[in-house]
């Protein structure tokens, strides 16, 4: 039985009330003189919510600790969640092989665990999402379908099935364009089914358009990235991919100006939303364009902002725009 305190603090995350959680479990640690089974728990509290509140580097150590304490103590269920934490901490610092170590030590325990096996999913999505990023587009393939079927088995979130598919036409947009009608088609269905559900319908826009930017077809994908930008009911994430898909197909029409506004328009959702993994994206596909166009195209663009009332100083930097011409 935990300590009233302890279980409290456990509350507190399932509240997703992090700013708070985080306040308990210092005081917590303060007071000390609690068990090793307790600790874990006020680690893994501290962990998840430092994750949440996108502080990843201070959210490891708490996460590390809790691991090894649940080893010792055999809080397997507890290792599976904080397995599933750390593996998504070490994607979004771009750690992946530690990420997929990670991760796949959540299957060894396994046959232990005795309710957190429904998180099988997840942690498959997970293992999916850094072999993209490490361009294994064939293992990733094979890892998210796992996924998606356990999603099916345990009817788990709507929006995580939505989301691993649409991963999955991201891998075979690389490896098997033949399989992504199908996949573009059950995106479709889900929307129209789960209107109600936040960012199925920007996600089946997104997914679409970069299908047709594969296909070359760059004023169809530019329209489907509008189309999802216009959807109200949206996650910061899938706004700052829209932005910066649109401004790829801009740029591949030779709209070049409107397509680094795109770009940064990018960053200042991935700002917004504290996500800085996708800020240096945006910040990438920001420098590819100038360092192709030259700074003509950013004081053309600083021009247009200036006549809104718009400032682009502060997310360009004083030097990028050392000369303004007011006419």
């Amino acid at each position: 039985m935990l300590a009233l305190e302890v279980q409290w603090l456990k509350e507190l995350v399932d509240q997703e009330q992090w700013d708070q959680a985080l306040k308990v479990a210092g005081q917590l640690i303060v007071r000390g003189g609690y068990t090793g089974v307790e600790y874990a728990e006020i680690n893994y509290a501290i962990c998840r919510s430092k994750a949440h509140c996108q502080e990843l580097h201070e959210a490891i150590p708490s996460g590390e600790l809790c691991r090894r304490l649940c080893l010792d103590s055999g809080e397997w269920d507890l290792l599976g969640k904080v397995l599933l934490v750390l593996g998504v901490i070490y994607i979004r610092i771009r750690s992946y092989q530690r990420a997929l170590a990670t991760l796949n030590e959540y299957f060894e325990h396994a046959p232990r665990y005795l309710t957190v096996g429904k998180l099988a999913g997840r942690v498959w999505h997970n293992i999916g999402n850094a072999l993209v990023r490490l361009g294994q587009f064939d293992e990733a393939v094979r890892a998210l379908n796992q996924a998606r079927e356990a999603y099916r088995l345990t009817e788990d979130d709507v929006v995580l099935y939505h989301q691993v598919t649409q991963l999955l036409v991201d891998c075979c947009l690389e490896v098997n364009l033949s399989a992504i009608p199908s996949l573009l088609s059950e995106l479709r269905t889900n929307a129209l089914h789960h209107s109600e559900v936040r960012d199925s319908r920007p996600r089946y826009f997104f997914a679409r358009a970069r299908y047709a930017y594969r296909l070359g077809a760059y004023r169809w994908a530019a329209s489907l990235c509008l189309a999802g930008l216009l959807e109200p009911n949206k996650y910061g994430w899938t706004e700052v991919h829209l932005n910066l898909m649109l401004s790829k197909c801009l740029a591949a029409i030779g709209h070049c100006k409107d397509a680094l506004g795109y770009a940064l328009a990018g960053r200042m959702a991935a700002i917004q939303k504290r996500a800085f993994d996708l800020e240096f994206i945006a910040i990438e596909a920001m420098y590819d364009l100038m360092s192709k166009h030259g700074t003509a195209l950013l004081h053309s663009l600083d021009q247009d902002y200036l006549q809104q009332g718009l400032d682009m100083m502060p997310l360009v930097g004083g030097s990028a725009i050392s000369e303004r011409r007011y006419s």
